[in-house]
């Protein structure tokens, strides 16, 4: 284990998610200043997860045939960069949305970054809840600075801090070396049959749930229902991060034993409850009190969630097909992240937010409900 690597590694995780969130709380009201239609916002917030649902699989079948990480590292890095000077130079909605499916794209390559990462440390469970805290970290205070940030300073000066970010992680990751073992590359065929293995399959499905309602609340549509109560944008900020910090506990906790000493199973379940119940009281409330409350328990269940399902991806399929196996499970989720913001603004427009967020709520109910019959049909615990 090379310490110096694993800081260089760590720093450059932080500037790459940073970079990809600190503008995300003031995007939608920004968006919405220009001109954005309510359909158009969902696109803007649903394109961000459509180029990862393109993107993440081939990139990790790719980064498994070749063995070729850092090259995708460096990659992911200026995408990263490249979306924060479309942002600044682009004032119409269609430019936004450009700028943020640049974004989707560099996001796409963090498959890359999970393994590459993963591959620096004996322990799966540390390696990953290591990851999750610098994931978390990385997008929770980025975004609490963020609406500080478009609030005093203006409200392009997020996407400034984005093209800083993006070029610090850049130069950062031309540092990083892989690990040169003995690797026999992968067929295709072989790699492909990774996503039809039953655990890695209801793994993603779960996982595009937990990204439809993610996105399709908190990062696009719970920020207006916040700027309708009369908050600012430092206040949209700190609900959003509020929204982030309980991920980085769970990060804390997945490089711990605690979850499968609690089972796996029935902590996957109990958080998508701790993700559903929120999503009414967020849409009912006229309480900025009960909205800031709501938003931290939703965040809690959405941190365990995400932590979990990576630990199950990652010990589900051998060494030689993790990045497939994280590639597959990316890109099945990232379809929710699309999904999402889409379908709750063409709701929304349709009928009214409201509507968008019930469905949310029975649908996390659900599939909180079908985390327990699979588990018992596949033995897990």
């Amino acid at each position: 284990m090379n310490k110096k690597q694993i800081f260089l590694f760590i720093i450059a995780i932080l500037c790459f998610w940073s970079g990809q969130y600190i503008y995300v709380p003031t995007l939608t009201p920004y968006a919405k200043s220009i001109g954005s239609s309510v359909y158009m916002i969902g696109l803007i917030g649903g394109s961000y997860g459509l180029m990862q649902f393109l993107l993440r699989l081939p990139i990790g079948i790719i980064s498994d045939i070749t063995g070729k990480r850092k090259l995708n590292v460096i990659s992911g890095m200026l995408c990263v960069l490249l979306s924060g000077i479309c942002f600044l130079t682009s004032s119409a909605p269609i430019g936004i949305l450009v700028a943020r499916m640049m974004a989707g794209v560099g996001a796409s390559f963090w498959v890359v970054f999970t393994v590459m990462f993963h591959s620096k440390f004996r322990s799966s469970d540390k390696a990953i809840g290591m990851l999750s805290v610098c994931q978390m970290s990385g997008v929770t205070f980025s975004t609490l600075l963020g609406g500080w940030i478009s609030q005093n300073m203006g409200q392009k000066a997020p996407f400034v801090a984005t093209v800083v970010l993006g070029s610090l992680g850049l130069v950062l990751s031309f540092f990083l070396t892989e690990d040169k073992g003995e690797r026999e590359p992968m067929k295709l065929k072989e790699l492909l049959e990774t996503g039809k293995e039953k655990a890695v399959l209801f793994i993603s499905l779960t996982g595009l749930i937990y990204q439809f309602v993610s996105f399709g609340s908190a990062y696009v549509f719970t920020p207006l229902v916040a700027k309708n109560l009369g908050m600012g944008d430092t206040q949209i900020g700190f609900l959003t991060f509020l929204f982030s910090l309980p991920g980085i506990f769970a990060g804390f906790l997945a490089g711990t034993s605690i979850f499968k000493k609690a089972g796996y199973v029935r902590s996957l379940g109990a958080a998508f409850v701790f993700m559903a119940v929120p999503l009414l009281f967020i849409v009912y409330t006229k309480s900025l009190t009960v909205l800031y409350v709501a938003q931290f328990v939703f965040g809690l269940g959405r941190g365990i969630s995400y932590s979990i399902l990576m630990l199950l991806v990652v010990k589900s399929v051998p060494e030689s097909r993790k990045a497939t196996a994280m590639g597959f499970f990316q890109a099945t989720y990232a379809l929710g992240m699309f999904a999402g913001p889409y379908l709750t603004g063409l709701i929304s427009q349709n009928f009214s937010l409201v509507v968008s967020y019930l469905i949310m709520f029975f649908v996390c109910l659900a599939v909180a409900i079908s985390i327990f019959i699979f588990a018992r049909k596949a033995q897990w615990k």
